[in-house]
């Protein structure tokens, strides 16, 4: 009975033998053009010979025609699908994301496996312990990178389908959206003027232990308070207010408002960025209330020399969003706010202009392209009834029951 033939790409049975000492391993290989060969590599054991012939034989593999094959370890794969992404003209952050989501959650799980047992298995228990250990979205980010790179192995033919297909997607549960009434907005931000106020000497003496060395400044930052009044008269993201520019603020209109186009993100090598918005359509203008305007024209004097932003540090630099949550969450800790969160606020916008006026008023304060993802996940169910009253009163029309005279 005649041999079977090798599939293209494909290497037989590893055979190895000894010679003074010397170990060389063999194996017959098909290329990509249906030729088969023998390739052979040494070493001082079995073992290593045979290491060597496999390392051999995948660079063989590769200089032959294919960049990728199928037994090429998945961290080739995911490198040359991460340069192609930093290519796109993607955000910045956006390709930062990618590599993060390879580093955490791919390669430290599968880098090591040839593409060829990337199977549908496999990836499907990697993203659902994702969802388990991180929760859904970020498993969904997985099973996008996962499946970008698996596309990019088919094209290569390294792999015949992809096996992403049929990774069952993580269901995220409809989460519980909460908004702030007017008055518990007022309450918050008394909460937030108390803990920011400037301490007293006896109450940095008792902080620091009686020890004068170790008091400390009087003043806290107050640019939390505008922060706040900020996002809770636009419904704009924190990193947005933080890379706003006092060049993209008109105060002197009929109408006053904020050019909403840029956001500030961290790079890794580079730092705080403010970083333009690439997406047709994420240049906002937002009129002002008259509350953000008696602050804006507050802090315009105090505008330290040589900054354009409108929030800074102390520095006149930019502010870490990550700074910032760390601020929110130190100042209501332990108090019946301690739920709020930043975003709070953009959800408490949402509802409020929902509320007002209809869910895609809503979406296009906050920048959304359509009002599905403002309906899931910013906008509160109204707690009154449903008044439809108007409308059925007038089924009580005597003349319109059946049976009246």
């Amino acid at each position: 009975m005649p041999r079977p033939p090798l599939e293209v790409g494909k290497y037989g049975k590893i055979s190895t033998s000894e010679t003074n000492g010397v170990y060389t391993s063999r194996a017959r290989l098909r290329f990509f053009n249906g030729m088969v060969r023998q390739i052979s590599a040494t070493g001082a054991d079995e073992k290593k010979s045979t290491a060597a012939l496999k390392r051999k034989i995948t660079a063989t593999l590769q200089s032959a025609g294919s960049e990728i094959t199928a037994l090429s370890p998945i961290r080739e794969l995911a490198e040359l699908w991460y340069a192609d992404k930093r290519e796109e003209g993607l955000a910045p952050n956006t390709v930062e994301r990618h590599r993060q989501i390879l580093d955490t959650y791919i390669l430290k799980a599968i880098g090591g496996l040839p593409v060829r047992e990337a199977t549908t298995g496999k990836l499907d228990r990697l993203v659902k312990e994702v969802s388990r250990r991180n929760g859904p979205g970020t498993a969904k980010l997985v099973k996008s990178v996962l499946a970008g790179m698996m596309g990019l192995a088919t094209r290569y033919d390294a792999l015949e389908h992809n096996p992403v297909d049929n990774v069952q997607t993580p269901k995220q549960p409809r989460p519980n959206v909460r908004a702030l009434s007017p008055e518990q907005y007022a309450e918050l931000r008394a909460i937030a003027v108390e803990k920011l106020r400037p301490a007293t000497r006896e109450e940095r003496r008792a902080r620091a232990g009686d020890d004068g060395r170790r008091m400390g400044g009087a003043n806290r930052s107050g640019t939390l308070l505008d922060v706040m009044d900020f996002l809770i008269a636009t419904g704009v993201r924190p990193a947005e207010a933080l890379a706003l520019t006092w060049e993209k603020v008109t105060l002197d209109a009929e109408v006053p408002f904020v050019q909403i186009d840029s956001t500030v993100v961290r790079l890794r090598g580079q730092g705080l960025i403010i970083q333009p918005r690439t997406k047709t359509g994420d240049t906002r203008l937002l009129a002002l209330p008259e509350h953000a305007i008696s602050m804006l024209n507050r802090r315009r004097p105090a505008l330290i020399e040589g900054s354009r932003l409108v929030f800074t540090s102390v520095r006149g630099t930019l502010i870490d969003p990550a700074t910032m949550r760390k601020i929110w969450r130190d100042v209501f800790r332990e108090t019946e706010y301690s739920w709020v969160t930043q975003k709070t606020l953009r959800k408490t916008v949402a509802t409020a202009l929902s509320w007002a006026q209809n869910p895609g008023f809503a979406a296009t304060q906050l920048g959304h392209t359509s009002d599905a993802m403002t309906r899931r996940f910013y906008i509160e169910r109204s707690r009154l009834p449903h008044d439809a009253r108007m409308v059925l009163d007038a089924f009580a029309d005597p003349t319109l029951l059946i049976g009246s005279d």
